[in-house]
């Protein structure tokens, strides 16, 4: 571990380091102690370990050991101690997402072949009846050919989002987690008293996991919200009545909460830190913030990656002065070491936009399935960023962003800065878009104030490079976004039609 985490790990109860070491600990320490509430009701550590206990005991009765088993199910109390009893029965987690796409979850069970799924009737009922064959809620049956088969240090294979193609399965050991749990325990100074947010999904483990399992070692208390079943409203009543100190989230979620909340809300008035990750945040992101957070409240851009960790963040607070354009991410956390590399794997010059690299000196890369062969450090994400004076990120985009339009070259993480950093624009993404008649055109779909149409936005993006200017522009209220929280640029093709 990293010396800069070394004192934060020295604090954990020295207890184990299994998660349910931690859960004992705190239901032996304070059992009456509200340890998760959801909409559907709150648990104390007492009952929230019984529960754990009891889903364990049902797969053990199973047979099951050392085997892939998926959970699959809607964001609860109930989902979390089957997710937590499949480790306490010896078993590596799978979560799946209900409402993933089929072929998303096709690709999990065919490259995990899990044992068995438990999945709530929810989960059943949309999938695809060549998917059910795999799910069950209450089977003894399993997949005798798994028995035993894995490490018994694994605790979980997760997929990452696919931004950078493919979704990635990677696997993590009980060493890993404990020492990515301390990591976001450092980057968000969690401390005995604070109430943290559930926002991200469960089945998005590598981000989800951090807060379930936070929570876990530092005996605080996890409040869980559901985008998908709740309002803005509700959620912020969630937030208000359990006090939340501490939100951890990816900004389309934020922002949506925003969208319902008054200067000053006094619904936000419990929280001490609002911590954003996932796709860019964006000035106008900040300025609605800081409007309405309480006075003191930290809000940081935080910048990291599923299969990385943590790689930095850019704290403000009211009264700081607001960048244009893109917001910089921050100088990376002392355990990074951070390069800037051309498609060759070169260094550029100081200031120059390239791929970025990274080393994460507290976590070595674990990839799925086990038997494969480790990426060596330094790993790449498929961002571009640049190295500011003060040492800062300033991230550009995605690699996968450059494109071409009638065989020219076109940056579109270029085009989008240029239009996100009209003070009036809350978001720009850009997407090609070939008509009919075969001719190829960039269409920029814009979140904005109603006053900003396409007569505002020209001129912006006149200096650029012909085919670099959009030549429609779409504006919406929101744009569409994945279940990972990130801008759904499929789905905005797919708007656009066959135009």
């Amino acid at each position: 571990m990293h010396p800069s985490l070394e004192a934060l790990a020295e604090q954990v109860p020295r207890v184990g380091d299994r998660p349910w070491n931690w859960l004992e600990h705190w239901a032996a320490e304070k059992p009456n102690a509200i340890a998760i509430t959801h909409p559907s009701g709150s648990w104390t550590y007492e009952r929230y370990l019984h529960e754990v206990q009891r889903w364990s005991a049902r797969i053990r009765a199973t047979g099951a050991r050392g085997e892939l088993i998926g959970v699959s199910a809607a964001k609860s109390p109930d989902l979390v101690a089957a997710m937590l009893g499949v480790l306490h029965s010896g078993n590596v987690l799978v979560p799946m997402d209900p409402s993933e796409s089929d072929d998303r979850l096709s690709r999990i069970i065919e490259q995990t072949d899990p044992a068995v799924v438990y999945a709530d009737d929810d989960a059943l009922a949309g999938l695809d009846p060549a998917l059910r064959a795999h799910f069950e809620f209450d089977s003894t049956e399993r997949n005798p050919s798994a028995v035993g088969r894995h490490d018994e240090e694994l605790v979980y294979v997760g997929y990452t989002s696919g931004s950078t193609g493919v979704p990635k399965g990677m696997s993590r050991t009980f060493a890993g987690l404990f020492q990515r749990t301390v990591e976001i325990l450092a980057v968000m100074q969690v401390r005995p008293d604070d109430v943290l947010v559930q926002a991200p999904e469960l089945s998005f483990i590598a981000a989800a996991g951090r807060l379930l399992f936070g929570a876990l070692m530092s005996g605080t208390k996890l409040t869980m919200i559901d985008p998908r079943q709740q309002s803005a409203s509700a959620m912020l009543a969630e937030i208000a009545e359990h006090e939340v100190t501490v939100f951890h989230g990816p900004p389309q979620l934020f922002r949506s909460l925003l969208a319902a909340c008054v200067p000053d809300d006094p619904r936000l008035r419990s929280l001490r830190l609002v911590r954003l990750g996932s796709d860019r945040t964006q000035p106008a992101d900040l300025r609605a913030a800081l409007r309405c957070l309480p006075d003191g409240c930290e809000f940081a851009i935080g910048y990291g990656s599923s299969d990385i960790g943590s790689i930095s963040q850019r704290v403000f607070r009211r009264g700081d002065p607001i960048p244009e354009g893109r917001l910089p991410v921050g100088p990376p956390f002392p355990w990074f070491d951070i390069e800037i590399v051309d498609d060759d794997g070169e260094p550029v010059a100081p200031g120059e936009v390239g791929i970025l690299e990274m080393t994460n000196h507290a976590i070595a890369p674990l990839p799925f399935p086990p038997t494969a062969s480790a990426d060596p450090w330094p790993r790449r994400n498929g961002d571009t960023a640049r190295i500011l004076e003060d040492g800062s990120l300033d991230l550009v985009g995605r690699v996968a962003a450059r494109i071409k339009i009638d065989g020219v070259p076109v940056d579109l993480n270029e085009v989008e800065a240029r239009l996100s950093g009209h003070p009036m624009v809350e978001l720009a993404v850009c997407v090609p878009h070939e008509r009919r008649d075969g001719r190829a055109e960039l269409v920029a779909f814009v979140v904005a104030d109603s006053s900003v149409d396409d007569a505002t936005l020209r001129p912006v993006c006149s200096t650029l490079p012909i085919h670099s200017q959009p030549t429609h522009y779409r504006f919406v209220e929101a744009v569409p976004s994945t279940a990972r929280g990130k801008v759904d640029r499929d789905a905005l093709t797919r708007l656009l039609g066959d135009g």
